[in-house]
């Protein structure tokens, strides 16, 4: 009865290390937290070439987290910041849905313009920006 048990208990241990490191391994999946969260929230509609909008921040921050994801996994997003006087960042060849920060320095308070733009495709995407970290992936759930 202790040999059976002991097997049960060995089996299921490996079964559960296989299956977290097969979820660990597969690419990484983005939650976003949501709008009220976020500095800005891109929707770019499918059959829309961009869609552009401004945020406000009132604070110096030292980086904007962004997360992109295309509705269709293999079609190209591209997002542009620029700020009141001067370009910020651009970012593209966003193909899946990721997530990733921007640290220029220091990011002074001041009125910002995002657009979002399909550089191929047509089924559109949605950016959240966010002066806080914006999503998870498995990794950092583990």
């Amino acid at each position: 009865m202790k040999h059976l048990t002991r097997t049960i208990f060995v089996v299921s241990m490996a079964i559960l290390v296989g299956a977290l490191s097969f979820w660990m391994a597969l690419p990484s999946t983005v939650w976003a937290v949501g709008a009220k969260e976020s500095l800005c929230v891109l929707d770019l509609q499918a059959d829309s070439s961009d869609v552009a909008a401004t945020f406000t921040t009132s604070k110096t921050l030292e980086q904007f987290f962004v997360v992109a994801r295309p509705e269709k996994r293999g079609e190209r997003l591209s997002l542009t910041i620029t700020g009141e006087k001067s370009f910020l960042c651009s970012f593209s060849a966003i193909k899946k849905a990721m997530r990733f920060s921007f640290s220029p320095g220091e990011i002074p308070p001041g009125t910002y313009k995002a657009v979002l733009k399909q550089e191929t495709g047509s089924q559109g995407g949605r950016v959240f920006i966010a002066e806080k970290q914006v999503g998870v992936t498995g990794w950092q759930i583990w």
